[in-house]
């Protein structure tokens, strides 16, 4: 999927917003949740799972092209720790949801 996907998603949910409302809304969200993670806090979604900064310490690699040796260095990455419940529903399990919403 999509940030346009997810855009389109949004306004189909809600009838009452036009298209520049849905992407302002996708957008909003995206960058609260870069945001945040930019300043090293995490972003707990209730049910969903949790977008949490991680520090990688410096290290060499090997370029995949030329086989050379490269100094990669310290660097934060953004990671994406899944939550009990949908965990529980990607792999067929019933949560037991309190809720219809086939996504929650």
């Amino acid at each position: 999927m999509t940030r346009a996907d997810l855009v389109y998603h949004v306004k189909e949910w809600s009838f009452k917003i036009t298209p520049a409302q849905a992407e302002q809304i996708v957008n909003t969200i995206l960058e609260a949740i870069v945001e945040t993670v930019k300043r090293g806090d995490g972003v707990n979604i209730r049910n969903f799972g949790r977008f949490v900064p991680e520090r990688q310490k410096a290290h060499v690699a090997t370029d995949p092209h030329t086989g050379e040796k490269v100094s990669v260095p310290e660097k934060t990455v953004m990671c994406f720790l899944v939550g009990k419940e949908l965990d529980e529903i990607l792999n067929g399990k019933d949560p037991g949801r309190r809720t219809t919403d086939p996504y929650w």
